[in-house]
């Protein structure tokens, strides 16, 4: 569902559930996942995790609609990535097939090859799903200004050099939801997901000032999909809080 700012608070507030705030390359890795080498298995079955718990209601997904339209540019390119990748796979597998069989040994393998399973399009599946279960925030021009100004300060996620517009976009969109959450007393854990690390910062150490307006509206920062269902399913206690997570060893990248 494709909404305000203000409406999401509503629904979300509404459900009382915890929140994952999602960035276009963490959708856009679970179809990486099999040809990144920084990508454990861990990071598909937390996708797989949150859109069944999304879809049965007991969390809310948010996307923005910049998440939306890069995840919609980029998804033909990334599968037709991954299916390139699984051909040069096949073809690994029958050369290794023809050196065994002209040793004498045998092998069974599927005729169809790996390109048979339609990796792709099961793993394009699983990413499609989160929008479908998502609340999408419509453009918000206050949050545009405010990306405009961070992009002109070299604020993070943009620096000298690399403006990463959108990605400022995004997340004045996701502060301006939590802050708003957080001001009508929401209590639920909200965690945002990338695996930008680069220009995000760890998630130990958020570039600056991402650290500070994280920390100040409860908002956990993680760059895996297990994780991050942990995170956000977390019971609170009145200790203090830490907002660092350990990382799982999910490295970053620029999707921009």
């Amino acid at each position: 569902m494709k909404c305000e700012i203000s409406l999401a608070q509503s629904t979300i507030i509404q459900t009382d559930k915890p929140v994952i705030l999602i960035d276009t390359c963490a959708l856009l890795d679970i179809v990486r996942v099999v040809h990144r080498s920084n990508i454990n298995i861990s990071y598909l079955e937390g996708a797989k995790e949150i859109v069944k718990k999304a879809a049965n209601k007991e969390l809310s997904i948010v996307l923005t609609s910049t998440v939306e339209n890069e995840f919609n540019i980029h998804l033909a390119q990334v599968c037709t990535e991954l299916e390139r990748h699984i051909a040069r796979l096949d073809k690994e597998n029958t050369d290794l097939i023809n050196v065994i069989e002209s040793l004498g040994l045998s092998y069974k393998f599927s005729i169809d090859g790996l390109s048979g399973l339609k990796v792709s399009e099961k793993l394009r599946s699983i990413a499609q799903e989160f929008h479908d279960n998502a609340l999408t925030l419509e453009y918000d021009d206050e949050c545009g200004k405010k990306a405009h100004a961070r992009v002109a300060r070299y604020q993070a996620p943009a620096r000298r050099g690399k403006s990463e517009s959108k990605d400022c976009l995004i997340v004045e969109h996701y502060l301006k939801l939590v802050k708003g959450l957080r001001e009508k007393s929401f209590a639920k854990n909200i965690v945002f997901v990338t695996s930008n690390t680069t220009d995000f910062g760890n998630p130990q150490t958020p570039q600056a000032p991402l650290d500070t307006q994280f920390a100040s509206n409860k908002l956990k920062y993680c760059n895996n999909f297990k994780w991050a269902l942990q995170e956000a399913e977390k019971i609170n206690t009145p200790q203090k809080e830490n907002n660092n997570c350990n990382n799982w060893g999910v490295g970053g990248y620029s999707l921009r």
